[in-house]
């Protein structure tokens, strides 16, 4: 819900990692609730410098399908997506920012007609 609030200043996190980033990844599940055609996602955050790709999905838990390339996240950015309709959308960090924490302060789907 942080991440989704509309609130510049609340954010969600990723726990801290201390050293090296030694997993595929760790990511945030967003629900549109209802299957969707997202055409771009843009990310607001606090903690600029990670790395994030976005992946779709019909289902909370997976299997996601990549529907971006890889970008590093700074202030805000945007995520051109490949057409693909789903109802889940998965913001996917490859790499963490120096201090070990990735924050998601805001993110917002714009979706195809």
């Amino acid at each position: 819900g942080l991440a989704t609030d509309g609130v510049a200043t609340t954010a969600w996190k990723s726990e801290h990692y201390r050293s090296t980033f030694n997993k595929p990844g760790v990511g945030l599940v967003l629900d549109a609730g209802k299957v969707v055609r997202p055409a771009s996602l843009a990310v607001s955050t606090e903690t600029p410098g990670y790395n994030a790709q976005v992946q779709v999905g019909a289902s909370p838990e997976g299997p996601f399908v990549a529907v971006s390339g890889s970008k590093e996240v700074t202030g805000r950015t945007t995520f051109a997506l490949k057409p693909r309709r789903a109802r889940y959308l998965l913001v996917w960090i490859t790499s963490m920012p120096s201090g070990g924490v990735a924050a998601v302060n805001e993110v917002r789907v714009t979706a195809r007609r």
